[in-house]
């Protein structure tokens, strides 16, 4: 608009005229294309649907995660989502309080990204769940505690705050609407325009109201905007893996999701400039402004991965080195190396030079930002996760078919409800661009009419406004009452999903009955101690490792879970040895902290159980667990015939249950009823003691021991100590010195212990 000029206002009218035709012309009537252009997308809308119903019907197993990778295409989706989201609203606020009269044929183009990508983003994780028809739960049983409850409630405040904001400028629009279809107009449309518009008459009550709201959401938007990436990188920072837990996760995340969403913007203008034919007022000037907020931007990226790589290069711990190897020159490295050169370094080159700053070089370059971002949050996913927790090799991972089709059918529905919105809505704010964005206006000799201001200088001459300014009656809307209204619907929006979930009583939440929370088993701190001086991995038996295959065949766990497992990690001297590894039982667990339906809870005894009837299989406790000791029902368990019948019991973890989480548990059920668990009963060394650290006592089934002599006199440990998880698994290190079992005047108390009996091979424990 700034390459136009005139000087008799007959042409400013005209061009007026010609600006409402051009943005009206999808609501009076479209062509074939138009059509054909959504029978095409509800055509991958449909193959989508498809794909997700089988995987609805077979489970997660459809797909391509698994244990050690159980995040990948549907979250690095959600999150690519949510940051080209974050410019919309968030640019179009900044810009309206800086009053950047540049970006007003722009602004709500920006918001319409906004809410359609928020609304595509919550359905990712959505299908992401396994258990999908349990997402009440996150209202019935939602906990603070949780990283992904603040990420909904945030979301959904944005989101809120986000429809507002676009409802808000678009009352003008409607009346236009409502005055200038007509009669043909369908019927549905006349009422739609009457009843949206809310009796606008363009009065200057009217109008001062509208500023009011409009300026309150302008500063309410933006601090929101923020929180909500913000929040999204905590939910990954905090599952204390190395490459997630940096510092400049946060900044990061909203970076990026700026850097996208200006990308986005920039596509999205590119396609309704030229579908509808929108040239004369969608100009260059849009385009560079935005080109130089890109390059801007990819400077500030490019930054952001120096610090990051260079600190954590520097450091070059075991988990950052692999992290590191593995996008630079390891499986990785394509889509590193094309992220960086192509999504960061060319939009800057693009901008700096005159040939290529054009509006053909932006789009490039946007086109360039969104394909590499969305790489850079698979990256973040896939890449981050493939780091090794424990001593194991790492996981491979490429999606399936599947979840190809359901990302396509995630694009697909974007573009079709933006498109609907195109055809429904106008994608220009007619008003705001007539009255704030006008042209300045240039002096011929004789026009000195069109001028006001007078001693020569030319200054812009407004607009006659498209609507009405006759008096106005009292406004009812006042600032005050504005701000009542819009605070009490964000606040809604923000607390509501967590409402009835305070409101409930937790005493049943532990998965275990308020009697048996009052019984004396709350004087039990039950506790691990595994002797690798004596575990060698089963060797000696020529069978594989018996404490997992007696805790597989005894909670019927499906293959290929191993809830303990016996890795063989190399020893700083040379040579390895045989560690097995059951849940640690943390004190601080991580799971338990994160988990967003209190499905993973620790008992009185210390011991933490997982409620599979609860459990909606988002797997956020799994990427939290630093030992890498959770497992997935990717698709339906088999049941055994003797676990068919059986009532489930969180102690026992049986029958098993499609989509949903299981893990080691101490075997609970057996410690009640005084029995050791079943890796300890299998043990051929009698390596595995199992005791309670209130009565400072454990046994192996053939020994009691003072379980304080024995940590403390064998310089036990425990793994990751560093991480303040507090485990209830203590290690003995294989050292060869003769304690323990071989040393009786070391700890060892006699078999004949009162509450210690050996009935016909199995170990009993009496009171």
């Amino acid at each position: 608009m700034d390459e136009l000029k005139w000087n008799r206002r007959d042409d400013l009218a005209e061009w007026q005229g010609r600006l409402e035709e051009r943005v009206l012309a999808p609501l009076r009537g479209t062509g074939w294309r138009y059509y054909a252009w959504l029978a095409c997308l509800l055509a991958v809308l449909g193959w989508a649907l498809y794909a997700y119903s089988l995987q609805l019907r077979d489970g997660l197993i459809v797909t391509n995660l698994r244990d050690r990778i159980s995040w990948g295409l549907y979250i690095a989706s959600f999150v690519f989502f949510i940051g080209i989201s974050h410019a919309g609203t968030l640019l179009s606020a900044i810009l309206r309080v800086t009053r950047a009269r540049w970006q007003m044929p722009i602004t709500r183009m920006a918001e319409f990204i906004t809410g359609v990508a928020l609304m595509v983003a919550a359905l990712f994780p959505a299908i992401d769940m396994g258990r999908p028809e349990r997402i009440l739960n996150m209202v019935l049983f939602g906990r603070w505690q949780s990283p992904l409850i603040w990420d909904i409630t945030a979301i959904l405040t944005y989101l809120t705050g986000s429809l507002i904001y676009l409802y808000l400028p678009l009352i003008p629009d409607f009346a236009l609407c409502r005055n200038r279809l007509g009669p043909d107009a369908p019927a549905w449309q006349r009422w739609f325009f009457t009843t949206a518009a809310v009796g606008w008459k363009g009065m200057p009550g009217q109008r001062q109201a509208l500023e009011r709201a409009m300026s309150i959401m302008m500063i309410v938007i933006i601090p929101v905007a923020v929180s909500v990436h913000t929040v999204v990188s905590w939910v990954f920072a905090m599952t204390l893996r190395d490459p997630l837990n940096s510092t400049l996760f946060g900044v990061f995340f909203v970076a990026g999701a700026i850097y996208s969403g200006i990308a986005a913007i920039i596509i999205l203008m590119a396609v309704l400039r030229r579908v509808l034919h929108l040239e004369e007022f969608i100009t260059k000037t849009q385009f560079l402004n935005l080109g130089y907020l890109l390059a801007t931007l990819a400077a500030i990226m490019g930054y952001l991965n120096i610090s990051e790589y260079v600190t954590t290069g520097y450091k070059m711990e075991e988990g950052i080195q692999f992290h590191i190897q593995q996008l630079m020159v390891g499986p990785f490295a394509g889509l590193f190396w094309f992220y960086i050169l192509g999504g960061i370094l060319l939009p800057i080159v693009l901008m700096l030079s005159p040939r290529t700053r054009t509006i053909k070089g932006i789009i490039v370059a946007a086109v360039l930002v969104i394909v590499a971002m969305w790489i850079e949050r698979y990256l973040i996913i896939v890449a981050g996760f493939r780091v090794p927790l424990m001593a194991y090799t790492p996981a491979n991972y490429s999606p399936s078919w599947v979840e190809w089709a359901i990302l396509a059918g995630g694009l697909a529905l974007f573009a079709l409800i933006i498109s609907i919105f195109a055809k429904l809505f106008p994608v220009v704010s007619i008003w705001e661009v007539i009255e704030h964005s006008v042209p300045e206006l240039v002096e011929e000799p004789g026009a000195a009419s069109g001028l006001r201001g007078g001693r020569g200088t030319a200054q812009p001459v407004k607009p006659e406004s498209a609507f009405p300014q006759t008096p106005a009656p009292p406004v009812s809307m006042t600032r005050r009452r504005a701000l009542q209204v819009l605070g009490g619907v964000m606040l809604s929006a923000m607390i509501g999903p967590t409402l009835l979930s305070q409101s409930r009583k937790k005493a049943g939440d532990l998965g275990v009955s308020p009697e048996d929370a009052k019984s004396g088993q709350r004087l039990r701190r039950w506790a691990m101690v595994i002797d690798l001086r004596y575990c060698d991995g089963c060797q000696s038996t020529g069978k594989p490792p018996q404490c997992t295959e007696a805790c597989i065949e005894g909670h019927f766990a499906p293959e290929p879970m191993e809830w303990i497992q016996v890795y063989e990690p190399s020893l700083p001297g040379g040579g390895t040895q045989f560690v097995p590894t059951p849940c640690q039982q943390c004190q601080n667990a991580p799971c338990v902290n994160v988990c967003p339906v209190g499905a993973t809870f620790s008992t009185p005894e210390g011991v933490v159980l997982i409620d599979q009837d609860r459990c909606i299989g988002c797997r956020l406790c799994m990427e939290a667990c630093p030992y890498d000791r959770r497992f997935f029902n990717w698709g339906e368990p088999p049941i055994p015939p003797e676990a068919t019948l059986m009532e489930y019991d969180p102690m026992h973890q049986a029958p098993a249950q499609k989509g949903t989480v299981m893990k080691c548990n101490f075997c609970p059920h057996l410690a009640r009823a005084g029995r050791l668990p079943y890796c300890a009963q299998a043990c051929p060394n009698q390596a595995i003691y199992y005791g309670d650290l209130e009565e400072d006592l454990a046994t192996n089934g053939e020994q009691v021991v003072k379980l304080s002599r024995l940590l403390s006199g064998d310089s036990s440990y425990r793994l990751k100590e560093n991480l303040g998880t507090q485990p209830r698994v203590y290690y003995i290190p294989g050292h060869g010195e003769l304690v323990g079992r071989d040393a009786y005047t070391s700890g060892r108390l006699p078999t004949q212990w009162p509450w210690v009996e050996k009935l016909k091979g199995s170990q009993t424990w009496t009171r």
